[in-house]
């Protein structure tokens, strides 16, 4: 369904979406690797944002330690480490506000590893 969200800047910031109809390239696939660091473009213009990537099946969840300010379901996220592409995807869903739970033990972990 279409849906228009209204709402203040600080508003419109997520820490968590999920990305589906993947493209990988040369990675082939994230699955069983756990949460991988990258850098994440969720538009054209955006410079990126650190986050971790967590394949499961068919559809990576990506996890930003920091908010990003207006995900768009339908639009493309990019996955880089450095300057190398590590695959990408089409956004499918996001959370406005805090990610769900799980996220915050996710990113945690992975920062103490």
């Amino acid at each position: 369904a279409n849906e228009v969200v209204l709402g203040n800047y600080d508003e419109l910031a997520s820490s968590f979406t999920t990305v589906h109809k993947l493209n990988m390239g040369k990675v082939g696939s994230l699955e069983g690797r756990g949460l991988v660091p990258a850098t994440v473009k969720v538009r054209y213009h955006h410079a990126g944002s650190p986050a971790f990537l967590e394949q499961v099946e068919d559809k990576i969840n990506i996890y930003f330690p920091e908010p990003v300010h207006a995900i768009t379901p339908g639009q493309a996220a990019v996955f880089y480490d450095g300057d190398d592409v590590l695959g990408g995807g089409w956004i499918t869903r996001h959370v406005i506000g805090e990610a769900p739970a799980m996220r915050e033990a996710a990113v945690s972990s992975a920062a103490l590893a």
